[in-house]
């Protein structure tokens, strides 16, 4: 195996470690909290429970859709990392 292989698949896997490192933290901090919706939807006099529970489902999709993508992320690592291996 040449050096030009395992510096490009080396470059390949700290990239996708990255992109799933970053991606983990992007699903922790997009998580809207009960109190954060309530105060995002609220009025001076009056909430509005309607987009508080719209804030909160959408908050809770894109976490959910996010932690997809990181795992898609880590198998595509797995992935090029065990030819590695076993080579």
């Amino acid at each position: 195996m040449s050096t030009a292989y395992m510096v490009a698949a080396g470059l390949v896997l700290v990239g996708l470690l990255l992109t799933a490192l970053g991606i983990a933290v992007a699903a922790k901090a997009v998580t809207i909290d009960e109190e954060t919706a309530a105060a995002l939807a609220g009025i001076r006099l009056d909430r509005n429970r309607a987009l508080e529970a719209q804030l909160i489902a959408q908050s809770r999709a894109v976490r959910r859709g996010l932690w997809m993508i990181f795992l898609g992320t880590v198998l595509q690592a797995l992935g090029t990392a065990v030819p590695l291996h076993w080579t």
